[in-house]
């Protein structure tokens, strides 16, 4: 799980504060097989999400590059199970902080 803690959801990212996928609680497991596949499931956070194509090809090139990995799978639920307890404890507390406002908006 580690290299998805290089993944960040895009929506934390344009919020400004960038959240990885293990610590928004999106991972619900990932499993390796004996023959270097691996297959990582994720918790959508809305069955409307459309960032899925851009979390599925960045799950699958952060973890393709470890040695011994031959294939990637991501396999994503509906989108109905996760919620904010999910969360790392730390990013749940940093969440609670407002948020700064951003250069160039008012």
């Amino acid at each position: 799980m580690g290299r998805l803690r290089t993944v960040h959801d895009p929506c934390s990212v344009a919020s400004g504060r960038p959240i990885n996928l293990v610590d928004m609680g999106m991972v619900d497991r990932v499993t390796i097989g004996d023959d270097g596949t691996v297959d990582i499931y994720l918790k959508l956070t809305s069955p409307a999400c459309y960032l899925m194509p851009y979390l599925e090809s960045e799950s699958v090139r952060a973890v393709a590059e470890v040695p011994g990995v031959r294939s990637v799978a991501v396999h994503p639920d509906e989108g109905l199970d996760w919620s904010p307890r999910m969360m790392a404890e730390s990013v749940r507390a940093d969440r609670a902080l407002p948020l700064l406002p951003m250069a160039g908006c008012r």
